[in-house]
C-alpha cells in the first residue's frame, strides 16, 4: 500500500513565546508571593489598611495572581507554527492565524542582529530581544496580512513584526527544516496558480470547438 503523504509539516514552537510567557510568569510569581506575604502579617501590622477583615482583599488577590501564573506556565508551550495544506498557521496562546500561500511572497533566513537596530522596539523589548542578536531566524514576506494589522498588534509582540515591509519574524529551533517546509509548498501552490490559466483556455476552447455540434436539431 502507497504511503500516504503528510498534508501538515511539523510544529515548530516559537522560541520568542515561550521565553516571553516565561518571564511573565517569573514576574506574576515573585509579585504573588508578595501578596501572600502581606496577607499573613497583616493581622500583625496596625499601620495597614489590610488588617481584619480587610485582608480579605490581599487573600483574592493572591488566588487571583496564582491563576494566571499557571495560565502562563501552561500556555507557553502552545505557540507553534506549522506548514500546513492550504496555509501557514500561526498558532498563538489567545488566537489562530492563517496565513494563505498567495499572501506569501517567500521565506528566508537572516541574521538577528542585521534588523535589531531597524525594529525600533521599547527599552523593555530591546533588552529582552538583546541576548538574540547572534541567533539566526526566519522572516516569513507577504504581499498582506491575512487581517488588519492593528488586530495582529493585539495577539502579536511588535519584535515579530519586520521593520520595513509585511511579514512576520519567527524564531524557531528548526529553522532550516522550516524554511525548506515553506519553500516547498510555495512552490506547489504557485505550480497550481500557473497551470490553472492554461487548464480555463482549454475548456473554453473545447466549449468554442463544439458550440452547436449537439444543436443540429433545434428549430
Amino acid at each position: 500500500m502507497a504511503k500516504k503523504r503528510k498534508t501538515s509539516g511539523k510544529k515548530h514552537r516559537i522560541i520568542f513565546i515561550r521565553h516571553s510567557l516565561n518571564r511573565v510568569w517569573r514576574n506574576l510569581i515573585v509579585s504573588d508571593l508578595i501578596l501572600w506575604g502581606l496577607w499573613w502579617a497583616a493581622p500583625y501590622i496596625d499601620a495597614t489598611p489590610f488588617r481584619p477583615p480587610n485582608d480579605y482583599y490581599l487573600l483574592i488577590g493572591g488566588w487571583v495572581l496564582l491563576v494566571f501564573v499557571i495560565l502562563a506556565l501552561l500556555l507557553r508551550n502552545m505557540a507553534f507554527i506549522q506548514v500546513r495544506a492550504k496555509h501557514i498557521l500561526l498558532a498563538l496562546p489567545l488566537a489562530r492565524i492563517r496565513i494563505p500561500y498567495e499572501n506569501v511572497e517567500g521565506v528566508r533566513m537572516v541574521l538577528y542582529k542585521n534588523l535589531y537596530e531597524k525594529k525600533g522596539l521599547s527599552w523593555a523589548n530591546q533588552r529582552f530581544m538583546r541576548p538574540y542578536r547572534q541567533k539566526t531566524m526566519v522572516t516569513l514576506h507577504l504581499n498582506k496580512f491575512p487581517m488588519s494589522e492593528f488586530f495582529l498588534k493585539l495577539f502579536l509582540p511588535n519584535y515579530m513584526f519586520l521593520p520595513d515591509e509585511k511579514g512576520f519574524l519567527i524564531y524557531v529551533k528548526y529553522y532550516l527544516e522550516f524554511n525548506t517546509e515553506v519553500d516547498s509548498r510555495l512552490n506547489e501552490a504557485r505550480s497550481f496558480s500557473a497551470d490553472q490559466p492554461t487548464r480555463q483556455t482549454v475548456t473554453k476552447d473545447e466549449e468554442e470547438a463544439y458550440d452547436g455540434y449537439f444543436n443540429l436539431f433545434e428549430d
